[in-house]
């Protein structure tokens, strides 16, 4: 999972215990399927000294090549509307899928946003997107902030495993077995494959 806010911005992963280091505005983290994260959304541009806690909840993954993994994560873009939606007390819910290739709309990705459908309150988000994909994450967003008296494990789902080093990369051929070399084509001599001598008619 990929998670990135405006500049400045300090997300904190939720860790076992309480909330880990906080690092800078993007977050690269391995998330179990099925599992709901808390994270901690600080140092807002504009709202400094407020606070945000959002949560992920995985409901599929990627199939990256293998050793990939790091470099096809589900992106998740908190943007800078979003947050102060939560702040003012409103309620942000976005599901994050997989667009279908035979239906997705020929537009190019910009880096660093994440392109987003507005629905009718009426409309089941969770629907919407099965229809235009495969959902693979739900984030939910809004005023609520942990409470003295609230146990901690609960506020954060209790601290389900979260791997915040990525995994290693490896080459894209590295364990692929070496390709086959093509059959020689007539009149073309191989290096791999030799031609058998005409055997002489008797």
């Amino acid at each position: 999972m990929a998670v990135s806010a405006p500049a400045g911005t300090l997300i904190s992963p939720v860790g076992e215990g309480g909330f880990a280091e906080t690092v800078s505005e993007k977050l690269l983290a391995g998330m179990l399927i099925g599992q709901v994260y808390r994270l901690k959304v600080g140092n807002i541009p504009g709202q400094e000294g407020k606070e945000v806690f959002p949560t992920i909840e995985v409901i599929d993954r990627l199939y990256p090549p293998p050793g990939q993994a790091a470099h096809f994560p589900i992106p998740v873009v908190l943007t800078q509307e979003e947050l102060n939606y939560a702040l003012d007390g409103r309620y942000v819910l976005r599901v994050i899928y997989l667009e279908d290739r035979q239906s997705a709309p020929p537009v190019r990705e910009v880096p660093g946003q994440q392109r987003y459908y507005e629905i009718a309150p009426t409309q089941d988000a969770l629907e919407v997107a099965d229809r235009l994909g495969r959902p693979v994450a739900i984030l939910r967003m809004g005023s609520r902030v942990p409470m003295p008296e609230e146990d901690e494990g609960q506020f954060a789902y209790q601290y389900p495993p979260i791997a915040l080093q990525p995994p290693p990369v490896v080459g894209r051929t590295q364990g692929l077995e070496t390709p086959l070399e093509a059959p020689p084509v007539l009149g073309r001599p191989s290096r791999n494959f030799l031609r058998v001598p005409a055997s002489k008619s008797r």
